[in-house]
């Protein structure tokens, strides 16, 4: 247990002892004592975790999850469904969370694998909750070739710079959803710039 490979981390917490390689597991905790970056972003004065925070656990467990022995070229988040916000209390305890990624494909030819999580939190004398689902892929590169192109990326980019010509300020972005429940504190303001369509 003291020289396990992974550590306990801020976004997943540590591999579980019933984790197997088929069906990895991570529990840890959340609090505002120890990430007090999660009191930027509040929804209707409720500390909600961001889905960008979600997202992160998902992709720390499938770094931890990847052969070590390969080229990593990128991983994927496909279908993932929010399916309850986890909120965080402001106690001692925090918020218990859980992830859990199981094999759903081994390495196809394409060099994909593909893998089902599912993360949970817990309350302090409450129940488990569901709170997000989905599918993760891991890629791997096939000798020196890029599997992933970027260049469909770009030219999405550069249609949509063409479409959305009228500026908008970010301050003024950030006090509309103010207005409306959403506080998006210093650590979540990093909008430089805003573009819509005329």
């Amino acid at each position: 247990h003291r020289f396990r490979k992974f550590g306990r981390q801020d976004l997943i917490g540590s591999p579980s002892a019933d984790s197997t390689p088929f069906d990895r597991r991570w529990r840890g905790f959340t609090r505002v004592s120890e990430n007090p970056w999660v009191l930027d972003h509040q929804v209707q004065n409720t500390i909600i975790y961001p889905a960008a925070g979600m997202m992160s656990m998902v992709l720390e467990a499938a770094q931890q999850i990847q052969d070590q022995d390969r080229k990593v070229d990128g991983y994927e988040i496909s279908n993932m469904n929010i399916l309850k916000a986890m909120i965080i209390p402001e106690t001692v305890h925090g918020l218990e969370t859980a992830i859990n990624v199981k094999l759903h494909e081994p390495v196809s030819k394409d060099e994909v694998a593909w893998h089902e999580f599912v993360i949970y939190s817990k309350l302090l004398g409450g129940a488990w909750t569901k709170n997000a689902d989905g599918l993760v892929a891991i890629r791997y590169k096939a000798g020196d070739i890029d599997i992933i192109s970027n260049a469909e990326f770009k030219r999405a980019f550069e249609n949509s710079k063409k479409v959305c010509s009228e500026n908008m300020s970010p301050r003024q972005l950030y006090e509309s959803l103010e207005s409306i429940g959403m506080k998006y504190r210093p650590m979540f303001q990093n909008i430089l710039a805003v573009s819509k369509k005329d």
